[in-house]
């Protein structure tokens, strides 16, 4: 799968906001552990933000780059768990997407939970 539109813009804001913070150490001269410490905070807010949307957008097909459609979800399992005296329910699904373009074909797994 190929990176949605949302996690490129991410990783290119991130980029300039790295760019922009290093012109502003060498124009203000604040001491190297206040710009590693603030390097690192876009670093990890970046990367989060990726993940982020990655895992909760549509995925994009590799052969012609458009947005792919979710035909069918599947229930592969349902299990029970119990945490801090709580039911905790996983459930675990298949996705398949289509793209309306080349009728490519994506199954994805994920797991959903529920406390009850």
């Amino acid at each position: 799968m190929r990176l949605n539109n949302k996690s490129t813009n991410t990783i290119i804001a991130g980029t300039i906001a790295i760019l922009l913070l290093g012109v502003l150490h060498i124009l203000l001269e604040f001491p190297i552990f206040v710009l590693l410490g603030l390097l690192v905070i876009i670093g990890v807010i970046t990367s989060f933000m990726v993940t982020y949307f990655q895992k909760t957008e549509q995925p994009v097909c590799k052969k012609c780059k458009k947005h792919m459609d979710c035909t069918d979800k599947m229930l592969l399992s349902q299990e029970e768990e119990i945490r801090n005296r709580q039911f905790v329910f996983l459930y675990k699904y298949e996705y398949t997407y289509t793209c309306s373009h080349c009728n490519e074909v994506v199954y994805i797994n994920k797991t959903q939970k529920n406390k009850s």
